[in-house]
């Protein structure tokens, strides 16, 4: 069977190239050898399904710590203001960890760290949870991933007794506002309170 995939390098992947093989074992793993030998790197495989979530632990702080600083510096937010200066972002495992506030890594199909999401109970709003940290390693961009990263918080925030999502972004990130979008937030006036103070966009949904 052809597996379609796509190469998350900042190349345009060949797609004829792509198609003339097919995936041996029906695993997703032929697509970092395809995209190594195309690219010279190895990337991630179109195929959700080789992703796991799992509870934030202690070992992995310095991961999620450097996919957020990353992404931040990407779109030009390391600075005031934003998660990257946030005290607690190196030992994110000490905040979370209670019903009303837990955060999830995401791994692929090798055990690799390459993104997290999490929630905290946003007190300014009733009935609401704050989508925290939604972030990804380069090589997991591009696969449609963030779209399950959260529905897989909504459901955790609805478990936790939630009946709305608030979050907060910046123009920025223009390709996390359109998964916010397309996910049904709407865009609302900037709160009283706010936990960032150069974010300049702001979502709600009812879960």
């Amino acid at each position: 069977m052809t597996m379609i995939f796509s190469c998350f390098c900042q190349k345009n992947f060949d797609e004829k190239f792509a198609k003339r093989y097919a995936d041996p074992l029906g695993t997703g793993l032929w697509c970092h050898f395809l995209c190594n030998l195309h690219c010279n790197q190895v990337f991630s495989c179109y195929n959700v399904a080789m992703f796991t979530f799992r509870e934030l632990q202690p070992n992995d702080n310095a991961k999620i710590a450097a996919i957020v600083r990353k992404n931040l510096e990407n779109a030009g937010l390391d600075i005031p203001g934003t998660a990257y200066f946030d005290a607690a972002l190196d030992h994110l495992s000490e905040v979370y960890g209670r019903n009303d506030s837990r955060y999830f890594v995401l791994e692929n199909e090798t055990g690799q760290v390459v993104g997290g999401i999490g929630f905290a109970c946003f007190e300014a709003l009733s009935d609401t949870a704050e989508l925290q940290k939604l972030y990804l390693d380069d090589c997991a961009k591009g696969s449609g991933l963030g779209y399950k990263m959260i529905a897989f918080i909504e459901d955790r925030m609805r478990e936790a007794g939630f009946k709305k999502s608030y979050l907060e972004t910046h123009d920025n990130l223009a390709s996390a506002i359109h998964i916010y979008q397309k996910s049904g937030y709407k865009e609302i006036p900037r709160p009283d309170f706010v936990g960032h103070s150069s974010m300049n966009r702001f979502f709600i949904k009812e879960i």
